[in-house]
């Protein structure tokens, strides 16, 4: 099985109308590892116009959910506008990662996202 990717498509629908919309961008989010203590890291890139913008988060605790963590990526690619900071081999092993993550099955995220949806009801 493949990492657990989180995706947000940002746009503007024109006189409330959906069928209009026009793309500003989408972020994806690739889990690429979570300790015991739901403590996770993620890949992060945001595609925009044509541009790529990478980034990376550590020590996420992923008991903050969702709206959190996209919080979080957009507050680190604004820090980090681009990923030129970042050493070369990182940033290949990130876009590896996050290719990876871009090919798995929608539905396959959003059972994921469904079944922690229901996991996090149970426990409180």
């Amino acid at each position: 099985m493949g990492v657990s990717l989180l995706v947000a498509k940002i746009e503007v629908w024109p006189h409330e109308e959906e069928d209009a919309a026009q793309e500003i961008g989408i972020l994806k989010i690739a889990n690429i590892g979570t300790d015991a203590n739901n403590c996770a890291d993620y890949a992060i890139v945001l595609k925009q116009g044509g541009k790529e913008t990478w980034g990376y988060i550590t020590e996420f605790d992923s008991r903050n959910g969702a709206i959190q963590l996209v919080h979080a990526a957009l507050t680190d690619l604004a820090i980090k506008p681009n990923s030129t900071r970042l050493s070369r081999n990182i940033r290949e092993r990130l876009h590896l990662i996050a290719d990876r993550a871009v090919r798995l099955d929608m539905e396959l995220c959003l059972d994921t996202i469904d079944r922690l949806s229901r996991s996090r009801k149970r426990r409180g």
